[in-house]
């Protein structure tokens, strides 16, 4: 019998011993497995720290953007004032030069409007033709004042006149050739 105790007690120890080495090995393979999550989870930690870098990056590029396209809208305002101001003079221009017209219309439908404006044109033809004249003429005299003043060709002149002219006696220039 005690020798079946001492198998019994060793039997007993063996299977606790089993146990423990059951539980060795689970424990090991849980805490194994607990190891590689949590560097899974590290993993995941770093990629999205990166990935949040990353959308940081992209946040600001995008800003200074937009802040660059604000400045142009800005700007392309401005310029579509000053194009909607000049638009305005130049539609109430248009619209002043409508009325004229149409008030000229009215002056060549009437008769004597028509004889006052052909008399208006050829008041204006003359005047440009005179003011050439003119011009004309002054641009002469200053051709002439020119030529005056590079000399006279040999003539002799008195009080502006040609002594040639004025005088009877003349001069009498004889060219011979030298023997």
């Amino acid at each position: 019998m005690k020798v079946f105790i001492r198998v019994v007690i060793l039997a007993a120890l063996g299977a606790v011993a089993l146990l423990a080495v059951r539980e060795y090995f689970t424990a090991t393979n849980e805490l194994y497995g607990v190891k590689n999550e949590l560097s899974h989870e590290q993993y995941e930690i770093t990629r999205q720290r990166l990935e949040k870098n990353r959308l940081r990056g992209e946040l600001t590029i995008a800003k200074q953007e937009l802040q660059k396209v604000q400045t142009e809208l800005d700007a392309t305002k401005q310029k579509l004032d000053a194009v909607n101001l000049r638009l305005s003079g130049l539609e109430s221009a248009n619209a002043q030069l409508l009325q004229e017209k149409q008030e000229l219309e009215a002056k060549l439908h009437s008769l004597t409007e028509l004889k006052i404006a052909l008399r208006e044109v050829k008041l204006e033809v003359y005047q440009k033709k005179l003011q050439q004249y003119l011009e004309k003429k002054k641009l002469q005299e200053e051709l002439d004042a020119i030529k005056l003043s590079q000399g006279n060709r040999g003539f002799l002149v008195r009080g502006g006149l040609p002594q040639s002219q004025n005088y009877q006696g003349g001069i009498k220039i004889e060219v011979r050739p030298a023997p």
